[in-house]
């Protein structure tokens, strides 16, 4: 399939009553890929894989409100049923690998809703234990220190799935990535930063160890990010290290 037009999208119908204003920042900048679906929640957006049965990239705005936000966690794992074949939060069970997010629940504190939509199982991948409590959860808490000096950002997250390469499985047929990635975009300061880390435990390793560029994961997935930006801009954010 191609990319995707505005009929391809499945929207949530879950109205907002929480008066918070919902900003669709991220919906300027989604990456351009070849997606089975595109999945719209209320504050954040998935390209959804049929064949590896998670996302191939996730993508969210995170803005101050988000990042000290007081709603606590719902823990309310959940398929997503709009899905002909959606993974259960029991597919997980004794498979040895966390459900891990990949746009954070932290970064969803900004009322219930958002919260309790970062839950869906669409937005979880298996996740190394170590990984997903060490070096990843270190990533998330670092990118929401940011925004206080750069301001908001646009978040996108993802797996790496390679079409030549072969990847084990939890037993419900759910790929298991060797390897995430984060990009970073802050709009408002025009710095992008990307960082690229196995999906292991990295013990005595900081987040720094696995800063690249945005050009690096866009030759290693073939996936082109922020193309909206002037041509120029592109270049030079897309090179930061």
């Amino acid at each position: 399939m191609g990319s995707l037009s505005s009929k391809d999208i499945l929207s949530l119908d879950i109205p907002n009553s929480n008066d918070e204003p919902i900003n669709n920042e991220h919906l300027k900048y989604l990456p351009k890929s070849e997606c089975d679906l595109n999945l719209e929640y209320t504050y954040y957006q998935i390209c959804y894989s049929e064949t590896h049965r998670m996302a191939k990239w996730a993508i969210h705005e995170l803005n101050i409100l988000q990042s000290k936000g007081v709603e606590n966690r719902t823990n309310d794992f959940r398929a997503d049923l709009r899905l002909k074949n959606p993974v259960h939060s029991s597919d997980y069970k004794n498979s040895g690998f966390d459900r891990g997010h990949l746009v954070p629940a932290a970064d969803m504190r900004l009322n219930k809703t958002s919260m309790s939509e970062s839950f869906y199982m669409t937005n979880m991948t298996p996740q190394n234990p170590g990984f997903n409590s060490g070096i990843w959860n270190s990533l998330e808490a670092f990118i929401r220190k940011q925004i206080e000096p750069y301001g908001p950002a646009i978040v996108i997250t993802a797996p790496v799935l390679l079409e030549h390469e072969s990847y084990l499985m939890i037993p419900s047929n759910v790929t298991i990535p060797k390897e995430f990635y984060k990009i970073i975009y802050f709009y408002e300061s025009q710095i992008m930063m990307a960082y690229l880390i196995p999906n292991q435990h990295a013990q005595g390793k900081s987040i720094q160890n696995f800063k690249t560029t945005v050009r690096a994961i866009e030759n290693l997935t073939d996936i082109d990010f922020f193309s909206e930006l002037p041509n120029p801009l592109e270049e030079i954010l897309e090179t930061q290290l």
